[in-house]
């Protein structure tokens, strides 16, 4: 009589029976996590005031000068607190000496040999010339062409009264063997007389004007001109621009994110500049 046995089971490799659901969780395991942060974050960021006042715990920064910025929307990664500065903090008082006079007792090393006045330029001796001949000056002219070069203009001779029709000058002198002895650069707000003509009635009135106020940081123009901030608040309803801060080398990548708010520059050359 055949006996009938029973076919052996085998069982399947572990990996084979595996593979399929851990492909499943593998897939399903970024949502699993940023389901799980998301949950974290809500629940700190709505728990946080409710948990602040349960401990009665509260961060107050007191002020040095003005009133404090308040979180009105009682949300914690809702708010940053920018405290204003004060011009006059005892910090740095040392270093603020507005009574010292920096020319006192100064004296020059160097003879200035022209001087700008009213316009006009004037030849000056120390007693080795006779007269503005024999000095030799010569003055150009300097335009600015970009933020990096310059443009040139022709040499010409210095006589008393000259009336350089530019901003920048540069004077030079020279010995009588070509050797330079004496350069200076001169500055002022040139202006053609008579003034060119502006019609009475402009065909567009602005209502906002930006004034700039270069190189100098908020805080030392309340120090060094207080005469100006006064004029330009109580007279023409000024208003700074709090916490601007520096991202360029010069005003001009600055000027991009003051008035619109983008970076025109690399972001690697900022931080060169910066830092």
């Amino acid at each position: 009589m055949a006996r009938h046995t029973k076919p052996e089971e085998k069982n399947l490799p572990l990996k084979i029976v595996s593979k399929l659901p851990k492909r499943k969780f593998l897939s399903k395991l970024p949502i699993l996590i940023c389901l799980t942060f998301g949950c974290i974050f809500l629940f700190i960021n709505y728990a946080f005031p409710f948990l602040q006042d349960y401990f009665d715990y509260s961060i107050e920064v007191e002020p040095l000068m003005f009133n404090s910025l308040t979180n009105e929307s009682e949300i914690w990664l809702d708010f940053c607190n920018l405290t204003d500065i004060n011009p006059w903090d005892s910090t740095i008082m040392e270093f603020i000496k507005p009574e010292k006079d920096h020319m006192l007792n100064c004296i020059p090393k160097i003879f200035q040999y022209s001087k700008l006045i009213n316009g006009q330029l004037f030849l000056y001796s120390n007693g080795t010339f006779k007269n503005n001949v024999e000095m030799g000056c010569e003055m150009r002219c300097l335009f600015p062409k970009s933020d990096w070069d310059l443009e040139y203009g022709n040499w010409i001779k210095v006589f008393n009264g000259t009336k350089p029709e530019c901003d920048v000058i540069e004077v030079q002198c020279k010995k009588n063997d070509g050797k330079v002895y004496y350069t200076f650069f001169h500055a002022q707000v040139y202006r053609k007389i008579p003034p060119p003509s502006i019609p009475l009635e402009p065909s567009k009135k602005h209502d906002v004007h930006v004034i700039v106020l270069d190189a100098v940081s908020q805080t030392q123009f309340i120090r060094s001109m207080p005469k100006t901030l006064y004029f330009l608040r109580e007279y023409y309803d000024a208003i700074p621009f709090k916490y601007l801060n520096k991202i360029g080398i010069n005003s001009h990548p600055n000027g991009f994110a003051f008035l619109i708010g983008k970076i025109a520059f690399n972001l690697t050359i900022i931080k060169k500049c910066i830092l």
